[in-house]
Formats: C-alpha cells, sequence, structure tokens
C-alpha cells in the first residue's frame, strides 16, 4: 500500500507545482508594465487629467515587488504638482506631456531598455527682457519656469555682446527647483553693460531661451510653415507579428509643439489586432521639424489643432485618408499585410499642411 502511495503523492505534486507562480518577480514586473502603458496610453488624449491619471497608476502598483516603481511614480507626480503650483507657469498640457514622458523612461528602465533622454524644456521665462535703463539694483532676477532643470548635465547662460561674442555667466544662474532657475541681472550679478544683446539659456547645443537686452521697438509678423511628411513604425509590444486579417484597430494621434526657437510634429500611433492574440504595435516621436524661427524671432503663437484618427484595417493594401486643411493633410496608412508585418511594416506617414505661425523679434528691441 505504502508503494503505491509514494508515486501518487509525487504524481499530486507535480500537477499542483504546474499552478504555482514559480517567478513572482517577473509576474509583477509584466503587471507593473501593464499599469504604467495604460497611464501612457492615456496621458496621450489632450484633455487627460494628468495628475488623477497618475494618482490612479500609483495606486495599482500595490505589489512588494513593485514598491520601487511605485515610489518613481510618486516622485513624478510630486514633480508635476510642484511644477503646476509655481505661479501656474507652465500649462496643464506642458506637464502632461511631460509626465507621460517620465513614465516612459520609468518603463524602459524597468524592462532594462535604454529610456529617452531628459532633455530641460522651457514653457516661460519672466521678465520678457532686460532694462538697462534700470539702475542695476531695481533690476529683477530672471526667472526660467518649465521642467527638469536639474538633469546631470545643467543648463548654461551666455551673455551675447554687442559683437556676437558669447561669455559665459552661469555662475549667477541658480536652479531652485527641478522646474525653476534663476539668473541674477542686479548690481552683483551678470556684468552687463550697453551694447549687450542677450541672455541665452542652452543645454548642450540646444538653445532654450533668448532674453533681450533692450534696443529698438520689436516686431510681430506672421510667417507659415512648408508642406511636411514624415514616417513612424511603432514598435512591436504584444503578440505575434502577423495581424492576420484580424483587423488591426488603428488610432493616430497627431499634434504641433512650439518650442519657441522651433515646431515639432508630434506623432503617436498604436495597431491592435481584434481579437486573441492581440497583436499590438505602438509608438511615437516627437522630433520632426516643422519650423525654424528665423535669427532674432522666437515663435509666439501657432495657429492649428491637433488631429486624432482611428480606424479599423480590413484589407492587405495601404489605406489612405484625406484630413483636409487643418495639421493633417493626409494619412496613408499600412495596417495588415499578407505576412509578418507587425514592427517593420505597419505605421503611418503623415502630410503635414502649411499653418500660420505668429513671431516675436526679440533681438535688439523693446516689446
Amino acid at each position: 500500500m505504502r508503494e503505491v502511495l509514494i508515486p501518487v503523492t509525487m504524481l499530486l505534486i507535480i500537477s499542483f507545482s504546474g499552478c504555482i507562480d514559480l517567478n513572482p518577480l517577473t509576474n509583477s514586473i509584466d503587471k507593473a508594465v501593464a499599469v504604467l502603458d495604460e497611464g501612457i496610453f492615456k496621458l496621450d488624449n489632450a484633455n487627460a487629467d494628468w495628475q488623477q491619471i497618475l494618482e490612479e497608476t500609483r495606486d495599482k502598483l500595490t505589489d512588494s515587488t513593485q514598491s520601487t516603481i511605485r515610489n518613481e511614480v510618486s516622485n513624478t507626480l510630486s514633480r508635476g504638482i510642484a511644477a503646476s503650483g509655481v505661479e501656474f507657469r507652465c500649462d496643464t498640457d506642458f506637464i502632461r506631456t511631460r509626465v507621460r514622458q517620465d513614465l516612459i523612461r520609468i518603463r524602459a528602465s524597468l524592462l532594462k531598455e535604454t529610456p529617452p533622454p531628459v532633455i530641460p524644456a522651457l514653457c516661460q521665462v519672466v521678465p520678457s527682457q532686460v532694462d538697462l535703463n534700470l539702475e542695476p539694483a531695481r533690476r529683477p532676477v530672471i526667472g526660467y519656469y518649465g521642467y527638469d532643470f536639474d538633469t546631470e548635465m545643467r543648463p548654461s547662460v551666455f551673455l551675447m555682446n554687442e559683437n556676437g561674442a558669447l561669455a559665459n555667466v552661469s555662475q549667477f544662474l541658480s536652479i531652485t527647483h527641478h522646474y525653476q532657475m534663476t539668473l541674477n541681472t542686479g548690481g552683483n550679478g551678470v556684468p552687463l553693460k550697453l551694447g549687450d544683446k542677450a541672455l541665452i539659456l542652452k543645454w548642450k547645443d540646444l538653445t532654450l531661451s533668448e532674453v533681450p537686452i533692450i534696443g529698438t521697438k520689436c516686431v510681430v509678423k506672421t510667417d507659415r510653415t512648408q508642406r511636411t511628411q514624415a514616417n513612424l513604425i511603432p514598435a512591436h509590444e504584444r503578440g505575434d507579428a502577423d495581424f492576420g486579417g484580424n483587423g488591426p484597430k488603428v488610432a493616430v494621434w497627431v499634434n504641433a509643439v512650439n518650442h519657441q526657437r522651433y515646431i515639432t510634429g508630434f506623432i503617436y500611433m498604436k495597431a491592435t489586432e481584434t481579437k486573441e492574440d492581440w497583436t499590438t504595435v505602438e509608438g511615437f516621436t516627437d522630433n520632426v521639424i516643422l519650423y525654424r524661427a528665423p535669427s532674432g524671432y522666437v515663435i509666439k503663437d501657432i495657429n492649428v489643432q491637433p488631429d486624432d484618427f482611428t480606424y479599423t484595417d480590413s484589407n492587405h493594401d495601404p489605406d489612405k485618408f484625406d484630413r483636409g486643411l487643418g495639421l493633417v493633410q493626409r494619412y496613408e496608412i499600412v495596417g495588415d499585410t499578407d505576412g509578418d508585418e507587425a514592427g517593420t511594416e505597419t505605421g503611418v506617414t503623415v502630410y503635414f499642411n502649411p499653418f500660420e505661425v505668429t513671431l516675436q523679434q526679440v533681438s535688439d528691441c523693446i516689446p
């Protein structure tokens, strides 16, 4: 009887072991990635409440092995709340975009992928000029408001003289928070003199801001962008590489982003198979240059609205969709093909319409 019971017992142990999660850490990471993916997708909506989405994302990370990720999401939430509280210099859309990028970086770190670089972003400079007619003691400090000023490589400030030469005056720049910096232009600050042209804020080779030292009356004028096209092939995120005639359901969102010195096109696409195994591709690009301001000008305003589009693919051919006179003239979308396409062929080509921009002169002028 004992000889019979031993094999039966071993058989039961082997059977039940198939139901036990032998790698809870991997399972926890998968759940955390799913929670982050949900938050990233929701933050794509221009009308999304970024604070509520971050709170929901944080509260869903309940596993003890997810505590580090939960803390990182909490830190992102705290940074966003702090940035929005500084006299609300940055609008909610700006903060929503930045916290979404933070979640993307957290997700990449969790999966041991290379995260996107952290690039400081500027939303407002106060005051917008330096008036040398004021006594040095009466000149206010310059406040820079934005996001991620506390990167490993800090921003630098340069003084441009009348000959265009630049002198590094970063010793007078104080980073008070990740979202705020101040530049001392008073008597014990940047040594300004008549003929100086501007204070230029840079990060690496990227110019973030030019604050003019006043001259003649500034000019406001309009200009138009040129027709541009750009491609995006999103990364393969889930399932096999073949949609197999099951859609996919495609969502595309396109926006024009004003960086003051230039305008970029932001393109997002997600395509999901309409049945199991839910093959999915998803990704974005924000480095499409739509316009650069001429020397001595910044882009004050852009007259264009975001464009979003969804449909379900029903064939193996590229699909074309005309969008009219807004930001997007036409989409050309590859969904399903007659082979494997996820991550290699499925994607979108966006044809941008020209649109109007308002330029503000900032060099040698008084607004």
